[in-house]
């Protein structure tokens, strides 16, 4: 961003005798960039608020133990958003079931980055004996639920 600036500035402070009077952009690309860095800090939010023992930090400065602290952090980051998504879906499925008309417009507004309902601190005990919900990957609304369902 500064790199622009200073070329726009020199740009307009030129004493040449060509003046632009107007700097012509791709504001799609630009709306298509500022898209994916508000997505990837978002994750990275999203991670560092897993991340809370020690801070990430390690005990020795070892690049191979922080590449695992960092591999695992991700692990666990993707594992939380799908089972945010499933749950999402579920959700939506279950509206759309009801009669409610559920469009992507509406969808957008959901993030799979919630934390309110995740407790860091707690007690998990590990049942092997529960059986395991298979996740419905079909998300029935509108034209994506025929977009998906063909994959």
């Amino acid at each position: 961003m500064y790199v622009a600036i200073y070329i726009l500035d020199g740009l307009l402070n030129d004493e040449s005798d060509f003046k632009p009077d107007t700097v012509h952009g791709d504001v799609d690309l630009h709306k298509t960039i500022q898209a994916a860095t508000c997505k990837s800090e978002e994750f990275n939010e999203f991670a560092r608020w897993l991340l809370f023992a020690n801070g990430g930090k390690t005990a020795a400065n070892l690049k191979h133990e922080q590449n695992k602290i960092v591999k695992f952090n991700h692990l666990l980051a993707n594992v939380a958003i799908l089972c945010d998504v499933n749950a999402m879906t579920k959700a939506f499925n279950e509206l759309r079931e009801e009669g409610y008309d559920i469009k992507r417009e509406h969808m957008a507004k959901f993030s799979p980055y919630h934390i309110a309902h995740l407790g860091r601190l707690r007690s998990f005990e590990l049942d092997l004996t529960r059986a395991v919900v298979p996740i419905d990957y079909g998300l029935q609304v509108g034209e994506i639920f025929h977009i998906i369902s063909n994959l």
